[in-house]
């Protein structure tokens, strides 16, 4: 913690990964070591499965690909998945710290922390089942993939597993997609929040994060995100949440608390239709974008008659969407998708969060090539008041959107001087 009052859009942290990985699907397009992407990059000779961009990211990445290499080349054709990789990197280093007594603090503007400081969560991860049975995968993973004189005791191996499973950091590029995963010590003592103050950005492996408003004593704050259903009331547009129990609390506007068995069903049924949704186009890439906008059509018809417009859940099925649009070309039809996520975006994020200013900038893009230039003057200013602030003036998000506004201003000009 800082003990100083930090403003919005300020630097807060700086951090170096102790271990990251790059996410499988991205294995021949971005570099493993910088993340950054390229037309052209280099395998390891010897795993032919990790790529590179030049000598200078290879010669960074041995010291934590040696071991993975010989790995990689045992279970070929298989492939570990992303979460193994990452583990087993983190049991690699453990090993070779014991035995050179190498630094285990990373590069972190607050104070230092080493592996063994972050929380584990053991007896909650013993207590949830599906936690449970990801352990047991995972440990029958690493078994075929690690030496055996290399694993840890089956003790040692639950801590590993529960300090990654509640630390872990998804890696994002520039435009916010997630890339990877990666472990940061020092940031791991950050608490979360329904309220966050500050943001996470990546420039690579680099973790940054920013102040996106004020912050009094540098009390630090995370992020995450509601859902809601429409009122049983018809005639009301207000928004009703949900209990732990699952029980409907009265509406928010006209105090609506008569939830029928009928309600009940409709709602899970929406639910149930959402997550298999979401589930079956997160898992399918390089799906046929035009079976994915059917079948988010398909998602949305029945999220409408019992979902909110702030539900999360919604918004994400219409994020998909647009991307699915975006993918065939359908530049109105992306826009008008959208252009509904833009209140929920605002209402669930503090007002600088990054993911608001990047959607702005995408429905400001789009409408600047299909020339709606007063529109896409609008989202891309909006866009650029937000992400200046929660991303830095130097990000090249913020250059690029420099650039388009700068392209929407000059046709807005032309125009008006026809």
């Amino acid at each position: 913690m800082l003990a100083v009052d930090m403003r919005a859009g300020d630097l807060l942290i700086t951090a170096e990964p102790y271990v990251y990985v790059l996410s499988n699907k991205f294995r021949a397009r971005l570099c493993d070591s910088c993340l950054g992407r390229f037309d052209r990059l280099s395998r390891c000779s010897c795993c032919k499965f990790v790529r590179y961009c030049s000598r200078s990211c290879q010669d960074n990445d041995w010291t934590d690909h040696r071991l993975e290499c010989k790995a990689l080349q045992k279970v070929a054709p298989n492939v570990p998945t992303d979460s193994a990789r990452l583990m087993a990197r983190v049991i690699w280093k453990l090993n070779r710290l014991e035995m050179t007594a190498e630094e285990t603090h990373y590069a972190c503007n607050i104070p230092l922390r080493g592996f063994n400081d972050l929380m584990t969560h053991c007896e909650d991860i013993k207590r949830d089942g599906l936690r449970g049975k990801q352990f047991g995968e995972m440990v029958r993973t690493l078994r075929e993939y690690v030496r055996p004189e290399d694993m840890p005791e089956p003790r040692d191996l639950l801590h590993i597993f529960g300090r990654i499973v509640i630390n872990s950091f998804t890696l994002t590029d520039m435009e916010l997609n997630p890339i990877g995963v990666g472990l940061y010590l020092g940031p791991s003592v950050i608490d979360h929040s329904c309220q966050p103050n500050m943001v996470t950005t990546f420039i690579g492996p680099v973790l940054q994060q920013r102040a996106i408003s004020d912050i009094p004593g540098g009390s630090y704050t995370h992020d995450a995100l509601k859902r809601s259903t429409k009122c049983g009331n018809v005639s009301c547009t207000g928004a009703v949440t949900r209990a732990a129990d699952l029980s409907f609390y009265p509406c928010q506007v006209c105090g609506f608390t008569n939830f029928d068995a009928t309600y009940h069903k409709q709602v899970e049924k929406a639910e149930k239709m959402t997550q298999e949704t979401l589930l079956m186009i997160e898992n399918s890439g390089g799906q046929d974008p035009a079976l994915v906008l059917q079948q988010c059509e398909s998602c949305l018809r029945l999220q409408r008659q019992v979902m909110h417009p702030l539900c999360v859940n919604y918004v994400r099925v219409l994020d998909k969407a647009m991307d699915a649009c975006i993918d065939q070309q359908l530049w109105e039809q992306a826009v008008q998708y959208g252009l509904q996520t833009i209140e929920c975006y605002r209402r669930f994020h503090p007002t600088y969060d990054p993911n608001v200013g990047r959607q702005l900038m995408k429905i400001g893009k789009l409408q600047l090539y299909l020339e709606h230039l007063e529109d896409a003057l609008t989202h891309l200013q909006q866009a650029d008041e937000i992400l200046v602030i929660s991303m830095g003036a130097e990000s090249p998000l913020v250059v690029e959107l420099k650039a388009l506004l700068e392209q929407c201003a000059t046709q807005l000009c032309m125009r008006h001087s026809l």
